[in-house]
């Protein structure tokens, strides 16, 4: 669970670059397997901002639009 966690299948698919998110995930992993702290370090790169929040709600807004209207043409 992350902010804007939602919007990450769609940017992979734009070639956006997040992939540092998933390896700090996994490296976060490793280290609570082996029974360390995560590292701070982890920690940022896997919480850091994806995209500016109020673009994030114009995306959703428009998304929700469009789907409300192809809803209205069934």
């Amino acid at each position: 669970m992350r902010p804007h966690g939602e919007a990450m299948p769609g940017m992979l698919e734009m070639g956006a670059p997040i992939n540092d998110i998933f390896e700090a995930a996994k490296e976060a992993g490793r280290q609570l397997a082996k029974g360390q702290k995560i590292s701070q370090e982890n920690l940022d790169a896997v919480s850091r901002e994806l995209l500016p929040k109020e673009m994030y709600i114009q995306i959703v807004n428009q998304y929700f639009q469009q789907t409300l209207e192809a809803l209205e043409k069934c």
